[in-house]
């Protein structure tokens, strides 16, 4: 009993200097904007794979033009932009369009002068190789190891950390790195994710017959 009270009063203690900090605009450390599963395609609107939600491909540009348009203009300027993965859709790989729609987006995304970080989404690598993604002109400025930007392996992996004020730091996962999804079939990361799920397939079979 007494430790859960400790823990209360902790997280109230801890609420209460967010509160406070929240209050005292002098206390900000930056703004700075977040955007996330844009999937913009140049065609007509549709559903998901599972057709549970509607999408609308087309006019997911409108929506970056708006969020540009505020954090170019709101109350608080941001300072940079996260991109948190998806900015175009899977649909474009069939349609040879990966590029021209990724640079449609990029052009609306950077339009206010923000420098943006992005973070590897499932989209991207319908449209691209890992690796291909990562060298990539819109990608890779955001995996330099310049300007307070690091990352262990610059243009290869897209996980990095980076500090954009005094005591505030973001670090950035890419959770495709070991993964076969967007990796060549040749490479370790593929072969030791086909590996474990062979192995996770023959435990599961073992343990039926058993």
């Amino acid at each position: 009993m007494k430790t859960a009270v400790k823990v209360w009063s902790r997280a109230f203690s801890v609420i209460n200097r967010i509160q406070k900090l929240m209050a005292d605009e002098s206390k900000l450390l930056c703004a700075f904007g977040v955007i996330a599963d844009v999937q913009y395609a140049d065609i007509d609107d549709g559903t998901n794979f599972s057709g549970t939600s509607y999408r609308y491909y087309r006019r997911s540009l409108d929506l970056v033009k708006t969020a540009v348009h505020d954090w170019t203009t709101g109350e608080w300027k941001a300072k940079f932009v996260l991109q948190m993965g998806d900015l175009i859709d899977g649909k474009n790989a069939a349609l040879g369009a990966s590029r021209s729609a990724m640079d449609a987006v990029m052009s609306e995304l950077t339009r206010g002068g923000h420098f943006v970080y992005h973070v590897v989404g499932n989209h991207e690598l319908y449209n691209f190789g890992h690796d291909e993604l990562l060298t990539s002109d819109y990608m890779k400025s955001s995996c330099i190891s310049e300007g307070g930007i690091s990352t262990p392996i610059p243009g290869t992996t897209g996980y990095y950390h980076f500090a954009p004020a005094e005591g505030f730091r973001i670090v950035v996962l890419d959770t495709y790195d070991i993964s076969m999804l967007g990796q060549d079939d040749t490479t370790d990361s593929y072969r030791s994710v086909r590996l474990l799920l062979c192995r996770m397939r023959t435990t599961q079979v073992y343990s039926a017959r058993n």
